[in-house]
């Protein structure tokens, strides 16, 4: 049984029950993109201009004794792109079993041009703002990526979260 309470970060990819077959190389690929958009989503609010804007140690304070984190992201474009992208997120298999009315904490990270309505910003916060705690902290960030053309990426962190989520005893 893994002691959590002496681990500061802890990375894991979740099990894909019934994917027993999948090729390695394919699910890694696919576990490394969802790392990378991860990061992106944090470096992107820190390094790069946005509307709303966060730093290290706005960062820091929201993540400090948080508990399990988890993140999932997702990219969509078009004309409903930030509520497909909100939506194709939080219904990620990284979320199932997630107990998200307990989540204290959440930080959104919106990437997108400059082309980034307002009206887009609130139908990401309507969106995911249902699925938390009524008196969680929702700190809701932006970043401004011109490379992304069309694209609007959303990153949601769910910090607080059972440390029992997805703990399964090893077979």
């Amino acid at each position: 049984m893994l002691n959590i309470e002496n681990i500061d970060e802890l990375i894991g990819v979740i099990s894909f029950s019934g994917r027993d077959d999948a090729a390695a190389p394919k699910v890694f690929t696919a576990s490394n993109e969802l790392m990378r958009l991860g990061i992106a989503g944090i470096s992107d609010v820190i390094n790069r201009d946005g509307i709303v804007t966060v730093d290290i140690a706005d960062l820091h304070s929201l993540f400090l004794d948080a508990g399990m984190t988890m993140m999932v992201s997702a990219i969509a474009s078009g004309a409903d792109r930030a509520k497909v992208a909100t939506e194709t997120a939080i219904a990620s298999l990284l979320l199932e079993g997630a107990d998200m009315i307990s989540v204290r904490r959440l930080l959104i990270s919106i990437t997108s041009t400059s082309s980034l309505k307002l009206k887009e910003v609130v139908a990401v916060i309507k969106c995911v703002k249902p699925t938390a705690d009524e008196d969680a902290l929702i700190v809701t960030c932006t970043a401004v990526n011109e490379s992304m053309g069309d694209d609007l990426r959303v990153t949601v962190f769910t910090l607080g979260l059972s440390a029992s989520l997805g703990a399964q005893p090893c077979e």
